[in-house]
């Protein structure tokens, strides 16, 4: 019976040196927690490319330490109201001030190219297509459609009356464009 009392003792003083253990770490965590200086910065929730205005982000507010936020880190998008992202952006990478630039005075941003082609009314669904429209770009040889677009995502910057359209592209995708635009028809998949 002695044994027994010595072993439930032992127990109990083994969860209570544990208890007050506990909270004692918690504690002095929550009192270097209150230490830190914070700043809250803005992070890109998905991955998002160069090119697209700074009004146009989808970005969430992060509490990250003073220390930790590098020096041109951004709490708001005021400061690069009517910019666009001159790089790449990935999800949950910081948000600053030199990633972003004005428009170019041509209103593309930079590395973008605008690329004039001929797309016939029958072949570019006319009634909704209109300037700010996202496009796939398919190419028709002999008659047979390929299996695959030939661009997608592409952005419509303007439409003339004579059916030619011209699109927002990089150097490349405005290579493949024109190249395409000679080896064939050209249709267009207006995208939701």
């Amino acid at each position: 019976m002695r044994r027994t009392l010595l072993a439930i003792t032992a127990v109990l003083l083994a969860t209570v040196g544990t208890t007050l253990l506990y909270v004692y770490v918690k504690s002095a965590d929550d009192r270097a927690r209150l230490s830190i200086d914070t700043v809250k910065v803005l992070v890109a929730k998905q991955d998002t490319p160069a090119g697209t205005a700074a009004g146009s982000l989808q970005v969430e507010v992060k509490e990250i330490p003073r220390f930790g936020a590098p020096a041109q880190v951004l709490s708001s998008l005021t400061p690069v109201a009517g910019q666009v992202l001159k790089v790449d952006v990935f999800a949950q990478e910081q948000l600053m001030a030199p990633m972003f630039a004005t428009r170019t005075t041509s209103g593309l941003a930079p590395k973008r190219h605008a690329v004039s082609v001929l797309i016939p009314e029958a072949r570019r669904v006319p009634a909704l297509l209109k300037a700010g429209s996202i496009v796939d770009i398919y190419l028709a040889r002999d008659g047979k459609l390929g299996k695959a677009p030939l661009l997608t995502g592409i952005k419509v910057i303007d439409i003339n009356n004579g059916g030619v359209i011209t699109f927002d592209v990089t150097q490349d995708d405005g290579e493949k464009l024109l190249a395409a635009s000679l080896a064939g028809d050209l249709m267009l998949m207006l995208s939701s």
